[in-house]
């Protein structure tokens, strides 16, 4: 990861149609966490108008239309990433309300909604199924990320670094 520094690499595009959900991501996060990480984006490989509209990204900024809030929510990873499997079916994309970080409980919990399952993965290894997932549960090393699962598609978090790890 040397050739990559971490002034010019920010994120990586993570899912591109292939449905690896990930794989190679986890793999850089659990070489460079804790002490980095590589946040992750998701893009449309759009060779005709029937590719467009399949995955995108979620930005958190306090005001919309400014671009310094907008490359302070890249560079701090404030963002959730979208990829719809089921356009034209009925299926309903699940949403995240709220994310909640516990300092005195250790805990990350989050509020969703239209979501058939919920997957937190560590280093690469699935670990929980829960809203909530304490983090200094022995198991979890490095970060911890979730993926949340609804009929219509996918959300996925970027991860939360695990400092004590």
């Amino acid at each position: 990861m040397e050739r990559f520094p971490q002034d010019r690499l920010l994120g990586i595009e993570i899912e591109n149609w292939d449905g690896n959900g990930g794989v190679f991501w986890d793999g850089v996060l659990t070489r460079l966490a804790p002490n980095r990480t590589v946040f992750g984006v998701m893009n449309d490989d759009a060779h005709s108008l029937e590719g467009v509209g399949w995955q995108w990204n979620e930005f958190f900024v306090p005001e919309r239309n400014n671009l310094p809030n907008v490359k302070c929510s890249i560079r701090n990873g404030r963002s959730l990433m979208y990829s719809i499997t089921d356009r034209d079916r009925g299926g309903v994309m699940p949403s995240v309300n709220n994310i909640t970080i516990c300092r005195q409980t250790m805990a990350i919990s989050v509020e969703v909604e239209n979501y058939t399952k919920i997957e937190w993965f560590s280093c690469g290894e699935m670990v929980s199924q829960e809203n909530s997932i304490l983090v200094n549960d022995k198991q979890l090393m490095k970060y911890v990320r979730f993926v949340v699962t609804g009929t219509g598609g996918q959300v996925f978090s970027q991860p939360f670094l695990l400092l004590t790890a």
